[in-house]
């Protein structure tokens, strides 16, 4: 089997040996969410207002796949 963990995060930080951990960083995978929600009309992130509850942040989120792979040890 094959278990794929999708995360959305603002940072990606892998160890050199995630792979003794039976997980891999799907490279493949990787892109800047540019959703509506998240744009202004200038293409610009659409920081969060506390007073209104509109936007989001202040930057674009990132994305990426870590797939879990049964261990072969």
């Amino acid at each position: 089997y094959e278990y794929i963990l999708i995360y959305q995060l603002d940072v990606l930080v892998f160890s050199n040996n995630m792979s003794d951990s039976c997980l891999i960083f799907n490279r493949d995978s990787l892109q800047v969410v540019r959703a509506p929600v998240h744009i202004q009309n200038d293409g610009t992130p659409s920081r969060f207002d506390e007073k209104t509850l509109a936007g989001v942040s202040d930057h674009f989120p990132i994305y990426a796949k870590v797939n879990y792979v049964p261990c072969k040890k």
